[in-house]
């Protein structure tokens, strides 16, 4: 595949005036206009991101329910368990969750799984393992769950009651939690199916924080929180899962970008030393390519539940601790990616015809899973075309995908899901695992599924 470039022109008339009634430069307005921004009013709200701007929580389906329950579980001093997953917008998402629960005097923990041992996700072995171990009365996910079917009825089963915070794909049967919000289910009329996991969990806070409000909860003791202050963490999750940062997403980061420039937390302040980010001039793109992969590399190549230490605590010695370690991990991510990308290379230049197909699926006994997305990353770039890479080291195939925009790579996959023991993802990433005796045939109604399309 080829990448065709089309130059947008926009009517010079209509730049003009627009360029005009904002005291803009000529270019500016033309840029405004090509990212559908044609009113004076729908540019100021993109040129001056707004709280004032944000759809009210309440348009999400399920948030009322959550809330209740949340609600009498820390008011009732139950357990609660927060469960997340293993990469930036996960930790940024769980680290959220749990420091505004603790502030309200909860009763919970946190729990992130181990990447390459556990896997994505809840398993039903870790209803008892983890869930019912910690005596839980109620399981909050962030970042995931959407696609634990088992799991989750296996927890209520136990008298555990579900919220799922997700923005992943819906599979089909969904998930029957007592509580389920993802604005990407069809019945939800919030329109906010572009936030990241961490916007969906910043969301239930909102109306958390609101509900806490009404109940004359908040006192000079505990002081209602200011959740503007924690869009630090909604910032680097949004930025870290690549959404588009529209709406909800640009007011949410600008305001991030705002107290990671004023005041960062001590996590993130030793992160930026040790990454050689200056907070006064940190941008998206120091988030992107400098802290971003530093926090998954606790999870690709360790364990992320060291990144969550990193985020949560105020211990500035064992901050700059931990902040070293995961300098450590990412040159070993980058290191061990490096070698996956030059294999994919070679495979290529040995086949060149694996390019007349529409998309890559390529495996390897040795490669390392935590590198696997970052790597196909890389391969979609350079030759255009969804790609998927798997390993088979573990006695399945596991792995990561990743698409270019205009093919929904999780909708490609779902055509072939009977292949599959699971999967999971949206439209430009997802993750999949498979038995090893499946993967040519998988392979082939994936190529044939993806020309069809």
């Amino acid at each position: 595949m080829t990448p065709i470039w089309k130059i947008q022109q926009p009517d010079p008339d209509n730049a003009q005036a627009l360029a005009k009634t904002l005291k803009l430069p000529l270019i500016i307005a033309e840029l405004l206009i090509n990212r559908n921004l044609t009113t004076p009013e729908q540019c100021q709200r993109f040129l001056n991101p707004s709280f004032d701007h944000l759809t009210p929580p309440s348009s999400l389906k399920d948030i009322s329910k959550a809330t209740e329950r949340i609600v009498q579980a820390i008011l009732g001093n139950e357990n609660i368990l927060v469960f997340g997953d293993y990469d930036v917008d996960g930790v940024t998402s769980t680290t959220l969750v749990w420091s505004f629960l603790k502030h309200c005097g909860a009763s919970v923990r946190a729990y992130i799984p181990h990447r390459l041992d556990e896997g994505y996700g809840i398993k039903p072995e870790q209803i008892e393992s983890v869930v019912t171990a910690h005596g839980a009365a109620l399981m909050i996910t962030v970042d995931c769950g959407v696609g634990s079917l088992e799991a989750i009825s296996l927890a209520q089963g136990k008298g555990v009651d579900v919220i799922v915070t997700d923005h992943h794909e819906i599979p089909n049967p969904p998930p029957r939690p007592l509580a389920l919000i993802n604005p990407k289910q069809k019945d939800c009329p919030a329109n906010l199916s572009h936030l990241s996991g961490v916007g969906v969990a910043f969301y239930l806070l909102l109306n958390l924080r609101k509900k806490l409000r009404d109940i004359g909860y908040w006192n000079e003791q505990r002081p209602e929180p200011n959740l503007k202050q924690s869009c630090d963490l909604v910032a680097l999750g949004t930025v870290a899962d690549m959404v588009p940062l529209i709406k909800e997403n640009r007011i949410l980061v600008h305001a991030g970008m705002s107290v990671l420039k004023r005041s960062p937390r001590t996590g993130l302040r030793a992160l930026m030393h040790t990454a050689g980010v200056y907070p006064t001039t940190i941008d998206s793109q120091a988030i992107a390519f400098r802290l971003a992969p530093r926090i998954n590399a606790a999870g690709r190549m360790g364990h992320a539940r060291s990144a969550f230490r990193l985020l949560a605590g105020d211990d500035e010695s064992a901050a700059l601790k931990i902040a070293g370690d995961l300098e450590h991990l990412n040159e070993s991510r980058r290191g061990t990616e490096n070698k996956v990308v030059k294999e994919i290379l070679q495979q290529i230049a040995a086949s060149p015809d694996l390019l007349d197909d529409p998309i890559l699926v390529l495996w390897q006994p040795h490669w390392h899973e935590g590198v696997l997305g970052i790597a196909a990353a890389r391969a979609m770039r350079r030759f255009h075309r969804p790609v998927i890479l798997l390993t088979t080291r573990s006695g399945i195939a596991k792995g990561s995908a990743r698409s270019i925009p205009g093919i929904d790579i999780h909708m490609l996959i779902s055509h072939c899901k009977k292949e599959l023991l699971g999967f999971g993802g949206h439209a430009l990433a997802a993750g999949l695992q498979l038995a090893l005796k499946n993967l040519v045939s998988f392979k082939k109604a994936l190529i044939k599924t993806t020309r069809e399309k």
